[in-house]
């Protein structure tokens, strides 16, 4: 068994009534926010019957032939019915399209700010590679540095190593065959700590090349970053401008339904006087 309705027809009747009674229209709109809930269809299809029962109580005891009051609720029934449906149709035809129009527009607004989501994520990840990649040359062009420095020193300790046994050499160049020699050797020395430490000076000016090329990778793909952010702000401000341009589409539509429901009300409180002013005879024999 459903669950019973919150707001029971006779509920709905007398927020109408109410209305009804307080001067202002009677629409699905109206009586819904009366009661401050309700499904609008139910709402819909209940006042259709009330208005129907309106339309009957001036004509109870009016001493017309019956022939005459029943084609007149008939009449008026089958324009109010007309009227109603048809508002109906149009009302829910223009919320289905504006309601895909604005589902379209937000899906193409979603995948938009997924890609621009995709692509700060790549960035983010581009940025945390490169500064991985800096602090590695830059622990490089600390370790050449340091390498240098040790061949520096090395360098200058064997260069004081050699000066004096060049000077011994000579000094004893006269008792020693060999001095030519241990000359050469200390020479070749020397040449090979200075080979080190030019090697040292290389490796140390290639690192901070690479560090430098990192730094300025990194400063790139910050700069994308910046830019994929400002970008996903800028789609976040438009599907908010979209939103909002929707919801008053929106309250026009529920305007213009209001209007064209207060226009039913006027149209349908006026069909007993054109009844009575078409002209019928009350004396008149019944049409055969």
């Amino acid at each position: 068994m459903g669950r019973p309705p919150k707001f029971p027809r006779d509920v709905i009747i007398r927020a109408a009534e109410a209305l009804a009674a307080e001067g202002e229209e009677v629409g699905p709109f109206r009586v819904q926010q009366r009661l401050g809930g309700g499904r609008l269809d139910r709402i819909e299809s209940i006042l259709k019957s009330w208005r129907r029962d309106r339309l009957q109580r001036p004509h109870a005891g009016a001493g017309c032939p019956a022939s005459v009051t029943n084609a007149a609720k008939a009449a008026a029934e089958k324009a109010a019915a007309l009227v109603t449906d048809a508002l109906a149709d149009v009302w829910s035809e223009a919320l289905k399209a504006a309601r895909a129009e604005v589902a379209d527009e937000h899906a193409q607004l979603q995948r938009r700010l997924e890609g621009l989501e995709q692509e700060i994520e790549r960035a983010v990840a581009a940025v945390t590679q490169a500064e991985r990649a800096a602090e590695q040359a830059q622990q490089a062009a600390i370790e050449a540095h340091q390498a240098r420095e040790a061949a520096l020193r090395t360098a200058a300790e064997d260069a004081a190593t050699a000066e004096p046994c060049r000077q011994a050499a000579e000094r004893t160049y006269h008792l020693h065959a060999d001095e030519a020699e241990a000359r050469r050797a200390a020479e070749r020395a020397l040449r090979k700590e200075q080979q080190r430490a030019a090697t040292a000076d290389k490796v140390a000016q290639q690192a901070g090349d690479k560090r430098d090329a990192a730094l300025a990778a990194l400063r790139s793909t910050q700069d994308r970053a910046d830019a994929a952010e400002v970008a996903a702000r800028e789609a976040q401000a438009h599907l908010r401008e979209e939103a909002a341009a929707r919801a008053d589409a929106d309250a026009h539509a529920r305007q213009t339904v209001a209007l064209m429901n207060a226009r039913i009300e006027k149209l349908l409180t006026h069909l007993p006087a054109a009844s009575a002013e078409s002209g019928v005879d009350p004396e008149a024999p019944d049409a055969p």
